[in-house]
């Protein structure tokens, strides 16, 4: 029943206990999984919840970050600040870059990263260190793509480079909690769970082209000419054209 268009920062901002943090924060931080993470037996959806909270503040630095060279720098300290058995402080983003409330909230996360931490310290063992290769393999990926992007102009250029863009940022969480539930690293689960990946990924990009478009990134060829834009008036075209590719 939570309104994930409209917020309530203030009471998510209120939120000092971090146990209840976590469980205030997911629908808007896994909003593609968080249903299905409160299914799960107690241990396993607390462990996928962390998770999940950590990849989306990986998500936040690379959408909100002021350019590609800030994205790989926030990026690199988040997943370095795992090198300590507790996790030192996270890198602050520029509040000016949010433009709507789901920016808004995940800034929130970000700021109060703290407190997710302190739940994270008190996983088991083995659990931390699940949560600590899924963050660092995210965080190499996202950084590779941040270089790619930058060196083609801000787009990826073929569908083989979405498809993998897709299994780098969505499909290690995908796999991450496919460890959690089946204690499982069979190559077949491992390939379902990368075509979840690109469904999930795919849905995402085809649901914010114009709004990537407005902050210099595509993923499509075709947009190449409309960075920077709106997506409305003279784009309009190409972005109903890219929509349909990214969806077939």
């Amino acid at each position: 029943m939570v309104d994930r268009d409209h917020p309530d920062l203030t009471h998510l901002g209120s939120i000092n206990d971090p146990d209840r943090f976590v469980w205030a924060m997911l629908p808007h931080a896994a909003r593609s999984f968080a249903p299905s993470i409160l299914l799960l037996p107690e241990n396993e959806s607390r462990l996928a919840a962390i998770g999940y909270l950590y990849a989306r503040m990986l998500d936040t630095y690379e959408d909100l970050s002021a350019s590609p060279d800030d994205a790989r720098q926030a990026i690199s300290r988040f997943a370095g600040r795992f090198g300590t058995a507790i996790p030192g402080p996270a890198p602050a983003i520029d509040d000016a870059t949010a433009t709507d409330a789901r920016d808004r909230v995940h800034l929130l996360l970000v700021e109060r990263h703290s407190l997710i931490d302190e739940v994270f310290t008190g996983l088991g063992e083995v659990g931390r260190q699940r949560v600590v290769r899924m963050v660092q393999d995210m965080a190499k990926g996202m950084i590779e793509f941040a270089s790619i992007f930058e060196d083609q102009g801000g787009v990826l250029e073929s569908e083989d480079q979405v498809m993998a863009y897709c299994h780098r940022v969505i499909g290690v969480p995908a796999t991450f909690t496919l460890d959690v539930i089946l204690d499982d690293t069979a190559a077949l689960h491992r390939a379902e769970a990368l075509h979840v990946s690109e469904l999930i990924q795919l849905a995402n990009i085809t649901r914010d082209v114009e709004k990537d478009l407005s902050r210099g990134v595509a993923y499509h060829r075709l947009l190449r000419a409309h960075l920077g834009s709106d997506g409305l008036g003279d784009a309009a075209g190409d972005v109903a054209t890219a929509k349909r590719e990214l969806m077939r």
